[in-house]
């Protein structure tokens, strides 16, 4: 069996393209439950509710922005 052999360097870019990609994973799975936390919050007077939609708003886009930021450096780490 041949095994393939990458650059130390494409290797490393790899990785690092890989946890990106399952750090936005990860925020959009955590979406709902962040939301739910602030809806709570605001419930008991901790944070405003302009505080609330300005972090659900940015939590809304965030997640998926990361996930396509990973993959698209998976794509130039496996090109290069």
């Amino acid at each position: 069996m041949v095994a393939l052999q990458l650059p130390v360097t494409q290797e490393v870019g790899l990785i690092a393209a890989a946890m990106v990609t399952v750090l936005g994973m990860w925020l959009c799975w955590e979406a709902p439950r962040s939301r739910m936390t602030l809806e709570e919050r605001v419930k008991d007077g901790r944070i405003s509710s302009e505080e609330a939609r300005r972090r659900i708003s940015r939590n809304q886009w965030f997640g998926p922005l990361v996930t396509v930021i990973g993959i698209a450096l998976l794509a130039v780490a496996l090109l290069n």
